[in-house]
Protein backbone atom coordinates (compact mmCIF):
# COMPACT_ATOMS: atom_id res chain seq x y z
CA UNK A 1 0.00 0.00 0.00
CA UNK A 2 0.81 3.58 0.26
CA UNK A 3 2.33 3.02 3.31
CA UNK A 4 4.02 0.04 3.05
CA UNK A 5 1.36 -2.00 4.66
CA UNK A 6 1.88 -5.76 3.56
CA UNK A 7 0.08 -8.71 4.43
CA UNK A 8 3.52 -10.38 5.87
CA UNK A 9 2.42 -8.82 8.64
CA UNK A 10 -0.12 -11.20 9.66
CA UNK A 11 0.96 -14.94 10.13
CA UNK A 12 -0.34 -17.60 8.16
CA UNK A 13 -2.37 -19.90 9.67
CA UNK A 14 -5.56 -17.99 9.69
CA UNK A 15 -6.02 -16.99 6.27
CA UNK A 16 -4.86 -20.62 4.62
CA UNK A 17 -7.39 -21.79 7.07
CA UNK A 18 -10.52 -19.75 5.22
CA UNK A 19 -8.92 -20.03 2.37
CA UNK A 20 -9.46 -24.00 2.76
CA UNK A 21 -13.02 -23.56 4.08
CA UNK A 22 -13.87 -20.83 1.07
CA UNK A 23 -12.61 -23.71 -1.03
CA UNK A 24 -14.74 -26.01 0.45
CA UNK A 25 -18.12 -24.29 0.96
CA UNK A 26 -17.69 -21.43 -2.27
CA UNK A 27 -18.02 -19.00 0.24
CA UNK A 28 -16.76 -15.58 0.04
CA UNK A 29 -13.46 -14.74 1.90
CA UNK A 30 -14.52 -13.00 4.18
CA UNK A 31 -17.33 -15.11 4.84
CA UNK A 32 -14.71 -18.15 5.52
CA UNK A 33 -12.59 -15.94 7.76
CA UNK A 34 -16.01 -15.35 9.98
CA UNK A 35 -16.69 -18.97 10.53
CA UNK A 36 -12.96 -19.91 10.94
CA UNK A 37 -12.98 -17.44 13.58
CA UNK A 38 -16.63 -18.23 14.80
CA UNK A 39 -15.75 -22.28 15.29
CA UNK A 40 -12.54 -21.55 16.61
CA UNK A 41 -13.80 -19.14 19.43
CA UNK A 42 -16.63 -22.02 20.51
CA UNK A 43 -13.38 -24.34 20.53
CA UNK A 44 -11.87 -22.75 22.70
CA UNK A 45 -14.49 -21.92 25.10
CA UNK A 46 -14.92 -25.45 25.43
CA UNK A 47 -11.02 -26.06 26.08
CA UNK A 48 -11.35 -22.81 28.54
CA UNK A 49 -14.40 -24.29 30.70
CA UNK A 50 -12.64 -27.80 31.55
CA UNK A 51 -9.19 -26.35 31.72
CA UNK A 52 -10.72 -23.76 34.40
CA UNK A 53 -12.46 -26.40 35.71
CA UNK A 54 -9.37 -28.40 36.35
CA UNK A 55 -8.08 -25.73 37.95
CA UNK A 56 -9.99 -23.92 39.83
CA UNK A 57 -13.72 -25.57 40.02
CA UNK A 58 -16.43 -25.31 38.22
CA UNK A 59 -18.07 -22.59 38.84
CA UNK A 60 -15.12 -20.79 37.61
CA UNK A 61 -15.38 -22.72 34.43
CA UNK A 62 -18.60 -21.20 34.39
CA UNK A 63 -17.35 -17.44 34.86
CA UNK A 64 -14.48 -17.89 33.05
CA UNK A 65 -16.88 -18.70 29.31
CA UNK A 66 -18.85 -16.00 30.79
CA UNK A 67 -15.92 -13.21 30.45
CA UNK A 68 -14.88 -14.33 27.49
CA UNK A 69 -18.28 -13.79 26.24
CA UNK A 70 -18.83 -10.42 27.60
CA UNK A 71 -15.68 -8.98 27.93
CA UNK A 72 -15.14 -5.65 26.37
CA UNK A 73 -13.58 -6.25 22.92
CA UNK A 74 -15.50 -10.09 22.77
CA UNK A 75 -16.99 -9.01 19.38
CA UNK A 76 -13.00 -9.68 18.04
CA UNK A 77 -13.27 -13.39 18.73
CA UNK A 78 -16.28 -13.26 16.24
CA UNK A 79 -14.89 -10.80 13.66
CA UNK A 80 -12.73 -11.29 10.69
CA UNK A 81 -9.19 -11.64 13.60
CA UNK A 82 -7.25 -14.45 14.45
CA UNK A 83 -8.29 -13.56 17.97
CA UNK A 84 -10.54 -16.77 18.92
CA UNK A 85 -7.73 -18.66 16.23
CA UNK A 86 -4.78 -17.70 18.73
CA UNK A 87 -6.20 -18.24 22.39
CA UNK A 88 -7.65 -21.78 21.09
CA UNK A 89 -3.83 -22.60 20.21
CA UNK A 90 -2.71 -21.31 23.35
CA UNK A 91 -5.16 -22.87 25.83
CA UNK A 92 -4.63 -26.02 24.09
CA UNK A 93 -1.09 -25.98 24.45
CA UNK A 94 -0.95 -24.41 27.76
CA UNK A 95 -3.49 -27.34 28.98
CA UNK A 96 -1.54 -30.47 27.22
CA UNK A 97 1.67 -28.96 28.88
CA UNK A 98 -0.20 -29.18 32.09
CA UNK A 99 -1.04 -32.73 31.50
CA UNK A 100 2.73 -33.52 30.61
CA UNK A 101 2.14 -34.25 26.99
CA UNK A 102 4.83 -32.33 25.29
CA UNK A 103 4.68 -33.32 21.70
CA UNK A 104 0.94 -32.58 21.54
CA UNK A 105 2.16 -29.19 23.58
CA UNK A 106 4.47 -28.34 20.89
CA UNK A 107 2.24 -28.66 18.20
CA UNK A 108 -0.71 -26.89 19.69
CA UNK A 109 2.50 -24.19 19.83
CA UNK A 110 3.49 -24.00 16.68
CA UNK A 111 -0.59 -23.98 15.62
CA UNK A 112 -0.26 -20.75 17.43
CA UNK A 113 3.14 -19.41 16.32
CA UNK A 114 1.69 -19.83 12.94
CA UNK A 115 -1.49 -17.46 14.19
CA UNK A 116 0.74 -15.23 15.38
CA UNK A 117 4.69 -14.79 16.55
CA UNK A 118 3.77 -14.12 19.47
CA UNK A 119 3.13 -17.72 19.69
CA UNK A 120 6.81 -19.08 20.00
CA UNK A 121 6.75 -17.76 23.85
CA UNK A 122 4.87 -20.47 24.72
CA UNK A 123 8.30 -22.42 25.16
CA UNK A 124 8.65 -20.88 28.13
CA UNK A 125 5.33 -21.99 29.78
CA UNK A 126 5.83 -25.71 28.41
CA UNK A 127 9.40 -26.00 29.90
CA UNK A 128 8.24 -24.61 33.43
CA UNK A 129 5.79 -27.21 33.72
CA UNK A 130 8.41 -30.07 32.90
CA UNK A 131 10.98 -28.21 35.40
CA UNK A 132 7.68 -28.59 37.64
CA UNK A 133 8.36 -30.82 40.07
CA UNK A 134 5.32 -33.44 40.42
CA UNK A 135 3.76 -34.29 43.84
CA UNK A 136 6.68 -33.68 46.42
CA UNK A 137 9.65 -34.60 44.71
CA UNK A 138 12.48 -31.98 44.73
CA UNK A 139 13.79 -30.27 41.86
CA UNK A 140 17.11 -31.99 42.36
CA UNK A 141 15.96 -35.34 43.12
CA UNK A 142 13.83 -34.75 39.43
CA UNK A 143 16.71 -33.83 37.60
CA UNK A 144 18.73 -36.51 38.89
CA UNK A 145 16.47 -39.41 37.83
CA UNK A 146 15.75 -38.00 34.34
CA UNK A 147 16.11 -40.21 31.31
CA UNK A 148 16.64 -39.65 27.91
CA UNK A 149 13.54 -41.04 27.08
CA UNK A 150 11.98 -38.48 29.46
CA UNK A 151 13.73 -35.79 27.78
CA UNK A 152 13.43 -36.80 23.86
CA UNK A 153 9.46 -35.59 24.08
CA UNK A 154 10.45 -32.30 25.62
CA UNK A 155 13.18 -31.66 22.89
CA UNK A 156 10.60 -32.24 20.14
CA UNK A 157 7.80 -30.62 21.69
CA UNK A 158 10.19 -27.17 22.25
CA UNK A 159 11.17 -27.71 19.00
CA UNK A 160 7.81 -27.29 16.86
CA UNK A 161 7.36 -24.41 17.41
CA UNK A 162 11.05 -22.99 16.61
CA UNK A 163 10.66 -25.13 13.42
CA UNK A 164 6.90 -22.61 12.72
CA UNK A 165 8.82 -19.66 13.23
CA UNK A 166 11.71 -20.94 11.56
CA UNK A 167 9.67 -21.59 8.05
CA UNK A 168 7.85 -19.02 7.99
CA UNK A 169 10.77 -16.94 8.35
CA UNK A 170 12.60 -18.48 5.35
CA UNK A 171 9.62 -18.07 3.40
CA UNK A 172 9.45 -14.49 4.19
CA UNK A 173 13.71 -14.48 2.97
CA UNK A 174 12.82 -16.24 -0.38
CA UNK A 175 9.70 -13.78 -1.02
CA UNK A 176 11.41 -10.37 0.60
CA UNK A 177 15.54 -11.09 1.36
CA UNK A 178 14.47 -9.87 4.60
CA UNK A 179 13.73 -13.11 6.97
CA UNK A 180 12.44 -10.29 9.76
CA UNK A 181 9.85 -8.50 7.40
CA UNK A 182 7.19 -9.07 9.94
CA UNK A 183 8.99 -6.99 12.28
CA UNK A 184 10.25 -4.33 10.27
CA UNK A 185 6.81 -3.78 8.12
CA UNK A 186 5.25 -2.85 11.63
CA UNK A 187 6.40 0.67 10.98
CA UNK A 188 3.69 1.05 8.49
CA UNK A 189 0.99 0.52 11.01
CA UNK A 190 2.97 3.69 12.98
CA UNK A 191 4.39 0.93 15.58
CA UNK A 192 7.80 1.28 17.18
CA UNK A 193 9.49 0.13 20.35
CA UNK A 194 8.44 1.45 23.25
CA UNK A 195 9.61 1.06 26.93
CA UNK A 196 6.27 -0.93 28.47
CA UNK A 197 7.23 1.28 31.91
CA UNK A 198 7.25 4.70 29.95
CA UNK A 199 3.75 3.26 27.92
CA UNK A 200 2.28 2.75 31.18
CA UNK A 201 3.54 5.59 33.28
CA UNK A 202 3.23 8.21 31.25
CA UNK A 203 0.26 7.88 28.61
CA UNK A 204 -0.48 9.90 25.59
CA UNK A 205 -3.38 11.59 27.05
CA UNK A 206 -5.58 10.35 24.10
CA UNK A 207 -9.16 9.02 25.46
CA UNK A 208 -9.34 6.45 22.82
CA UNK A 209 -6.66 4.81 24.63
CA UNK A 210 -7.78 4.76 28.05
CA UNK A 211 -9.60 1.30 27.86
CA UNK A 212 -6.47 -0.31 26.88
CA UNK A 213 -4.39 1.55 29.65
CA UNK A 214 -6.91 0.21 32.35
CA UNK A 215 -6.82 -3.07 30.85
CA UNK A 216 -2.60 -3.11 30.64
CA UNK A 217 -3.02 -2.70 34.41
CA UNK A 218 -5.86 -4.96 35.16
CA UNK A 219 -3.48 -7.27 33.64
CA UNK A 220 -0.50 -6.41 35.54
CA UNK A 221 -2.78 -7.33 38.67
CA UNK A 222 -4.01 -10.75 37.35
CA UNK A 223 -0.31 -11.31 36.73
CA UNK A 224 0.18 -10.97 40.63
CA UNK A 225 -2.43 -12.98 41.28
CA UNK A 226 -0.92 -15.85 39.65
CA UNK A 227 2.51 -15.54 41.35
CA UNK A 228 0.67 -15.10 44.56
CA UNK A 229 -0.71 -18.56 43.95
CA UNK A 230 2.83 -19.63 42.28
CA UNK A 231 1.56 -20.56 38.99
CA UNK A 232 4.55 -19.99 37.26
CA UNK A 233 4.26 -21.60 33.87
CA UNK A 234 0.83 -18.98 33.53
CA UNK A 235 2.65 -15.85 35.63
CA UNK A 236 5.68 -16.45 32.83
CA UNK A 237 3.34 -16.63 29.94
CA UNK A 238 1.53 -13.91 31.09
CA UNK A 239 3.89 -11.47 31.64
CA UNK A 240 6.06 -11.82 28.45
CA UNK A 241 3.18 -11.34 26.27
CA UNK A 242 1.65 -8.17 28.28
CA UNK A 243 5.63 -7.17 28.05
CA UNK A 244 5.66 -7.57 24.21
CA UNK A 245 2.51 -6.22 23.55
CA UNK A 246 3.52 -2.93 25.43
CA UNK A 247 6.73 -2.60 23.63
CA UNK A 248 4.84 -1.67 20.35
CA UNK A 249 2.93 0.90 22.64
CA UNK A 250 -0.69 1.05 23.98
CA UNK A 251 -2.02 0.67 20.36
CA UNK A 252 -4.01 -2.34 20.22
CA UNK A 253 -3.46 -3.40 23.93
CA UNK A 254 -6.83 -3.77 24.55
CA UNK A 255 -7.31 -6.35 21.68
CA UNK A 256 -4.27 -8.17 21.75
CA UNK A 257 -5.15 -8.97 25.89
CA UNK A 258 -7.94 -10.96 25.00
CA UNK A 259 -5.47 -13.69 23.77
CA UNK A 260 -3.48 -14.10 27.26
CA UNK A 261 -5.28 -16.84 27.96
CA UNK A 262 -4.16 -17.41 31.96
CA UNK A 263 -5.37 -14.05 32.68
CA UNK A 264 -8.94 -15.21 31.49
CA UNK A 265 -8.95 -18.51 33.56
CA UNK A 266 -7.60 -16.85 36.41
CA UNK A 267 -10.33 -13.92 36.21
CA UNK A 268 -12.95 -16.68 36.05
CA UNK A 269 -11.38 -17.61 39.15
CA UNK A 270 -11.75 -14.40 41.09
CA UNK A 271 -15.13 -13.33 39.98
CA UNK A 272 -16.55 -16.60 41.08
CA UNK A 273 -15.14 -16.50 44.44
CA UNK A 274 -17.18 -13.20 44.75
CA UNK A 275 -20.01 -14.01 43.40
CA UNK A 276 -21.79 -10.25 43.52
CA UNK A 277 -18.78 -8.32 42.72
CA UNK A 278 -18.91 -10.97 39.88
CA UNK A 279 -22.15 -9.94 38.59
CA UNK A 280 -21.30 -6.55 39.20
CA UNK A 281 -18.33 -7.22 37.24
CA UNK A 282 -19.59 -9.10 33.97
CA UNK A 283 -22.54 -6.41 33.91
CA UNK A 284 -20.27 -3.44 33.56
CA UNK A 285 -18.11 -5.22 31.32
CA UNK A 286 -20.88 -5.83 29.20
CA UNK A 287 -22.03 -2.67 29.12
CA UNK A 288 -18.86 -2.03 28.44
CA UNK A 289 -18.17 -4.35 25.43
CA UNK A 290 -21.42 -2.52 23.87
CA UNK A 291 -19.88 0.38 23.92
CA UNK A 292 -16.79 -0.53 22.33
CA UNK A 293 -18.20 -2.21 19.82
CA UNK A 294 -20.16 0.47 18.63
CA UNK A 295 -16.99 2.88 19.20
CA UNK A 296 -14.91 0.54 16.71
CA UNK A 297 -17.78 0.33 13.98
CA UNK A 298 -17.39 3.95 13.65
CA UNK A 299 -14.03 4.13 13.69
CA UNK A 300 -12.57 5.08 17.26
CA UNK A 301 -9.14 3.80 17.36
CA UNK A 302 -9.46 2.07 20.51
CA UNK A 303 -8.38 -1.01 19.35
Amino acid sequence: SDRGQANWAFFPLYPMLARLVSQATGASSFVSLLLVAHVAFIAALLVAWTEARDLYGRRAADACVLLLCLIPGTHFYSSAYSESLFLLCCLSALALARRRYWVAAGAAAALATLTRNIGIILVVPILLYFIQSPQSASLRERFLSLRVADVLPLFAGLSLPVIALGGYMAYLHALTGDALAFVHVQAAWGRKFTSPLVVLLFPDGDLAYVPSHIAAWISLALIGVLLWRRNWPHAAYAALCVTIFLTAGILSFMRLALSIAPLLLVGGDLIAARPRVGVVVLCCSAVLSALLMVGWSVGVPVF
